[in-house]
């Protein structure tokens, strides 16, 4: 009887030790073979994290890789698919490489791609920790890792306008010279690209790309067959006695008051028609530069042309951002004829110089089928020079005709510019939705299509933090420091993007 009370006694201690070998080799096992789930499961969540992270970051942005937003966008990612996880902690890093890719005999075409490395370690709280006993920790870490690559698309054909500063300050750190040699090296690039896709798909009618180019410095250069026009595009209250003035395209050439009034007479002007214009013909006519500023802002508005009250609203913004010249020719206000010896002082003051000769001149957007084409159409940017002050304005509201009857889905407008405004009519503008309508218009084709529309501005070596600027371009404003990366930032902007992942 002794006897098998003492075994009993040893069966419990056994059983004892079985059962605490039982249960913890059950916990390392239902452990274990989570922890090998969740590194499982962490795997597939940070490949999926690491394109989250290649798709938000602005790739565009020379400053560089925003780290902190990167991390910020993983957490969120882990959180959300990892939600039992007590912690996470990332290494997140960005490397650039770039490669070239022969698109035809001896030329080139750069390509980008930005690999994404994510590095990520979660916390656990473990299932079944028991003190004194053979388990895992109360708490486990879980490592795993992944990389994304975000890369180019296939290209695809654009149609582009150049809106670009060429006030005087443009020479400061050669920044015109910079310029003009981005623009021929992305031209030239999106050239090569469209022929290599022509080339591959010789079965399909594939559109060619198309470039125009906007030069502005206080107003715009128009050419109309051998002569040039330096114009306003602001204009005039519907219906006013401002309207028909303003939109007289031959005013300034005629040079007598008796010319003047038979025109004023075959055209039926009313008095109220007749004093209007032949203000504006002494404002282009004066020697004093800031009278002839009268032409281009309501006085009293904060333009330094002296006051008359008649002339404070004669200028109509709300119009002018509302009506977005989409035809065949744009209307020109109070265009001045270069070269006319009774508005020198109009000329220089407007478009940088009294000859015949413009400084710059409006270049019409062609579709560049032909390397001879586009060697003219760089050459001719080569040849146009600077002078004058920064009315962006003018450019812009040119660039939207230029895009008029444009065949391609991917539309972009660039305005390149070095500094601020010299007065608020940009403001006045955005304020009554130039930007928005510019948009709206552009963003459908002629039959009604929907195309893809983009506007940026790009600060040549300026910051522009103007809330005009912000409220028209929102994200897309950018400023290159080094101009040398100028050509890099537009085709960063031109191009289409998409992630996939590679081998971890």
């Amino acid at each position: 009887m002794r006897s098998l009370k003492k075994q009993s006694g040893a069966a419990a201690i056994y059983f004892v030790f079985i059962a605490i070998a039982i249960l913890s080799m059950g916990a390392l096992g239902v452990e274990g073979s989570r922890y090998i789930t969740e590194k499982a499961h962490l795997g597939d969540v940070m490949e999926a994290t690491a394109i989250a992270v290649s798709e938000s970051d602005e790739i565009r942005d020379e400053a560089g890789f925003d780290q902190k937003r990167a991390t910020k966008t993983a957490t969120a990612w882990v959180n959300y698919l990892v939600p039992d996880n007590k912690g996470a902690d990332f290494t997140v890093s960005r490397e650039k490489h770039t490669y070239k890719k022969e698109v035809k005999p001896k030329v080139f075409v750069e390509r980008t791609v930005h690999h994404y490395k994510i590095d990520s370690t979660t916390t656990q709280d473990s299932w079944m920790y028991m003190k004194g006993l053979p388990s895992f920790d109360k708490q486990q870490k879980v490592y795993n890792k992944a990389t994304a690559a975000r890369v180019r698309t296939d290209f695809e054909p654009v149609d582009v306008v150049f809106v670009s500063d060429f006030s005087g300050s443009m020479k400061n750190y050669n920044r015109i010279g910079n310029l003009k040699k981005a623009i021929k090296s992305v031209t030239t690039t999106i050239f090569d690209a469209t022929q290599e896709l022509k080339q591959k798909h010789p079965n399909e009618t594939i559109n060619d790309s198309s470039f125009g180019f906007v030069p502005f410095s206080k107003r715009i250069v128009v050419r109309k067959g051998d002569k040039f026009f330096c114009s306003s595009l602001l204009l005039g209250k519907k219906l006013s006695i401002f309207d028909r003035p303003r939109g007289n395209n031959t005013f300034d050439s005629l040079v007598s008051s008796s010319d003047r009034e038979r025109w004023y007479k075959d055209n039926r002007f009313t008095s109220e028609e007749r004093r209007v214009s032949e203000k504006y013909v002494t404002w282009a006519r004066s020697r004093s530069y800031y009278r002839v500023l009268g032409l281009d802002c309501n006085h009293g508005s904060g333009c330094r042309s002296g006051w008359n009250d008649e002339f404070r609203d004669h200028i109509d913004y709300r119009r002018t951002a509302k009506e977005i010249q989409l035809s065949d020719e744009l209307k020109l206000m109070t265009p001045l004829k270069l070269g006319s010896s009774v508005t020198k002082t109009a000329n220089e003051s407007f478009c940088s110089t009294r000859s015949s000769t413009p400084a710059h001149y409006m270049l019409e957007r062609v579709e560049m089928n032909s390397s001879t084409q586009l060697s003219k159409f760089n050459n001719d940017i080569n040849k146009m020079r600077i002078g004058g002050g920064t009315d962006m304005y003018q450019g812009l509201l040119a660039a939207p005709q230029q895009l008029y009857r444009g065949k391609n889905k991917n539309r972009f407008i660039f305005v390149l510019s070095d500094g601020e405004e010299n007065n608020n009519s940009f403001k006045k503008l955005v304020n009554n939705g130039l930007c928005e309508n510019i948009r709206n218009e552009l963003s459908t084709n002629e039959k009604g299509e929907a195309v893809k529309f983009e506007m940026f501005v790009i600060g040549l070596k300026f910051n522009n933090k103007a809330q005009a600027y912000k409220d028209c371009f929102g994200k897309h404003i950018y400023e290159v420091k080094d101009l040398s990366k100028l050509k890099d930032v537009i085709m960063e902007l031109l191009s289409t993007t998409t992630s996939y992942n590679v081998e971890r």
